[in-house]
Parts: structure tokens; C-alpha cells; sequence
């Protein structure tokens, strides 16, 4: 307790004594929760008056101490000095306009307070209000409660984007120059093996063969006449060229043949869509369609590169796929990219990794989410490794 203000004219003395002594006498009132009249009156209660005592030992005459009690609480205590007794009739007069100042008095003390101080009184009313036993209770309840639950040890999952392609692909690609002359198949359909799939325009083609056909037979009939005339120089360069006609033929039949682009293998048409180019040109070489197997995928997981480190090839996970939201695939990684790509504004490590038994019904080309597992961490580090490798990038970015 402290000793806020006195009257000047209180009493006689020491100042340091004396205001011990008004503090001491007050605390006594407050530690009683009573006001206290000394010399004590003798109808009043009895009373611990020692500090009154003293107090009026140094000339103070007869002393009332009314405690101030606002809200349940006691902020303090007023200590009244004089030479006359005070009387029952007086005190039932003090008591009730002490009671009536005491909320002007709290308000005036808590705004010369600091907001520090302000904090510190709110918390200690709070703490010594009532029913602070059972807050206390539950305070230290929910502590223990959230550190056992931040060293639990849970599963430590590293989720990343991920995509189904085939396990091989086959691109099928313009077998000479030509036109687009008509298109079987388009993404998603599937084909069998020797299925005509492509056409390429054949007119070009077909001249081309039925001119080496002709030249063909025509340096056949000029051998023919050169052996009937027993002219051997002649007939020489007629078997020549008729030789090289045969091979131009044999090369326009296959160039013929190749115009009808078929399926290589059973699979299913992930790329190119040529209904609406027929009649394009296009050029030996140029990429038409690619398939990919039916029954054979592998998985293609984006992993952030923040979290690549925790990454390693043999660790098994589950996939769930946006066309099959109810089903986890299990998988594992079977390898992983040494270099980083750039997907979406974000560098990412392309992991590829194995299905145990996938399931009938997979296409490629379906995206989903795949959560691999790395391991048991505690909640704690789970919910905020990102936040403190975020922190620690951002202290070392700022030199600090």
C-alpha cells in the first residue's frame, strides 16, 4: 500500500516516520475490512489496533480509518484525524459518503495511470477477482493442454500438384509432305493396333506411281527390243533404267502406303486434334498425334522446391484425382528431377512415381493432389516450418 496524500497540518513528527506509521494504520483497517475508531469506543467490536495505536502516539488525537470498497474490491482506505472522539451518529454519516466517494476516487487514480499500469491492474483483477482459483485452474489446464498438443507427433505429409500421363508415348508424326486429307480418331479415343488413323491426300502420290509405272514398262519393252535385235549396248542401258524406274515405283507404293498413318499399339489419343485442319498442308516430320497406353500410367507430382528437400526416392504416398475425389491411390516415388522447372510462376521438381494396383478407369492427363509421406513431426513443427523457413529467409535477405 502506499501513502497517496495528507493534510498538511496531520498530526506532528517526522515525515518519513509519520507516513510509515498513516500507512501502517490504514493497512490495518484494510486487512480487517472494517472501519476502525481509536481509542476504540466501548460498545464497538474488538478490534487489532496496534498501528493505531502508534500512529496516535504521535499527538494524533482520536483516528477513523474507512476502508474504500468499490465493486467488490478495496482500492485504498482514508484515515481521518482529530482531537475530539467521533461519535456513533458521526461515523453513520462518514461511512456512506466515503462508500459514495470511492468510484471518483478509482476513476481518478486509473487515469493517472499508464497504459502499462492499466494493463497490470486488469490482469491482477482478474487473476484476484473472484473465481480466480478456477480461472487459475483452467489457465494452467489449457497451457499443459496446448503443449501436449503441439509436441504431439503426427504424420508429416508434403502435399504437391500432380498429373497422370502414360507410362510411354508414341508420336506419330507426317510421313512425307503432303495435305490433310482426313482425320479418324481425336483426343481421347481409343485405337487399336494397324487402326488407319490419319490420311494424308494421295493424288500427288498416286500420279507419281502411275508415272513410274509407265516408265517402267516402257524401258522394259526397249530391252526387249534390243535383245531381239542382238543389240547388247542398248539393251544394257534399258535394263539400267528400267531398274531405276522399278526402284522409283517401289518408292512411290511405299509412299502410298505410309499416307494412311496407323496406330503403332493399343492405346488411347492424348494429343492432336486434326478435324478441324483438313485440307492443311503439313511437312515430313511434323507431329500429328501421340498415344499412350491404356493400362500403363505414371504419376507426375510438381513438388515446391521448399519442400523438396524432404523428398526421397522410395517414399510411398497416396494421390487423390479430381475425376475420382473418393479414391486414394497409393504410389511411389521412383525418381526425382535434378532441376527444377517453372510451373505456374513457382518453382517445382517434377517427381515421377509407380502405382501399386491403379484402379480401371484412369485416363492420362487427370490432375489431382498427392500428399507423400516424409515422416512423423510434431504438430508444432508441422503447422509452422513454413512461417519460420519463411522468417529465416527473409532475415538473411535483410541482413540482419
Amino acid at each position: 500500500m502506499t501513502l497517496v496524500a495528507a493534510s498538511p497540518t496531520a498530526g506532528s513528527g517526522d515525515g518519513e516516520e509519520r507516513s510509515q506509521a498513516l500507512t501502517l494504520a490504514m493497512q490495518e483497517a484494510i486487512d480487517q475490512n472494517a472501519s476502525i475508531v481509536y481509542p476504540l469506543p466501548s460498545e464497538a467490536a474488538p478490534r487489532v489496533v496496534q498501528a493505531h495505536a502508534r500512529l496516535a502516539a504521535q499527538g494524533s488525537g482520536t483516528l477513523l480509518s474507512v476502508p474504500l470498497i468499490g465493486a467488490g474490491q478495496t482500492i485504498g482506505c482514508l484515515c481521518f484525524e482529530r482531537q475530539r472522539a467521533v461519535t456513533a451518529d458521526e461515523l453513520r454519516v462518514i461511512e456512506p459518503l466515503v462508500c459514495m466517494l470511492t468510484p471518483l476516487l478509482a476513476l481518478k487514480q486509473r487515469a493517472e495511470l499508464g497504459w502499462s499500469a492499466r494493463a497490470s491492474e486488469a490482469l491482477r483483477g482478474y487473476w484476484g477477482g473472484s473465481g480466480r482459483r478456477t480461472r487459475r485452474l483452467a489457465w494452467l489446464g489449457g497451457l499443459v493442454a496446448i503443449v501436449a498438443l503441439a509436441m504431439f507427433p503426427v504424420s508429416h505429409r508434403i502435399g504437391a500438384p500432380a498429373r497422370l500421363e502414360g507410362a510411354t508415348q508414341r508420336v506419330l508424326a507426317a510421313p512425307s509432305d503432303g495435305y490433310l486429307r482426313a482425320a479418324h480418331v481425336r483426343p481421347g479415343d481409343v485405337v487399336a493396333v494397324g487402326q488407319v488413323l490419319v490420311e494424308l491426300a494421295q493424288q500427288d502420290l498416286l500420279l507419281q506411281n502411275r508415272k513410274w509405272e509407265a516408265e517402267l514398262t516402257q524401258h522394259q519393252n526397249s530391252a526387249a527390243a534390243a535383245l531381239a535385235r542382238a543389240d547388247r549396248s542398248q539393251y544394257a542401258i534399258a535394263q539400267a533404267r528400267a531398274a531405276e524406274a522399278g526402284a522409283q515405283l517401289e518408292l512411290a507404293q511405299a509412299q502410298l502406303v505410309r499416307s494412311q498413318v496407323t496406330a503403332p499399339i493399343d492405346g488411347l489419343v492424348i494429343q492432336g486434334d486434326l478435324s478441324q485442319a483438313l485440307g492443311a498442308p503439313v511437312q515430313r516430320g511434323d507431329v500429328l498425334l501421340t498415344l499412350a497406353p491404356r493400362d500403363a500410367f505414371r504419376l507426375i507430382i510438381e513438388v515446391d522446391e521448399r519442400s523438396i528437400g524432404g523428398v526421397v526416392l522410395g517414399q510411398r504416398g497416396q494421390l487423390a484425382l479430381s475425376a475420382l475425389p473418393g479414391e486414394r491411390l497409393d504410389f511411389a516415388v521412383t525418381r526425382i528431377s535434378p532441376m527444377a522447372l517453372t510451373l505456374e510462376g513457382r518453382n517445382a521438381f517434377e517427381i515421377e512415381a509407380a502405382f501399386g494396383q491403379p484402379p480401371a478407369g484412369l485416363r492420362p492427363g487427370l490432375r489431382g493432389v498427392a500428399k507423400i509421406d516424409a515422416g512423423t513431426r510434431s504438430l508444432a513443427w508441422v503447422a509452422t516450418h513454413r512461417i519460420g523457413d519463411w522468417l529465416r529467409m527473409a532475415t538473411w535477405t535483410w541482413g540482419l
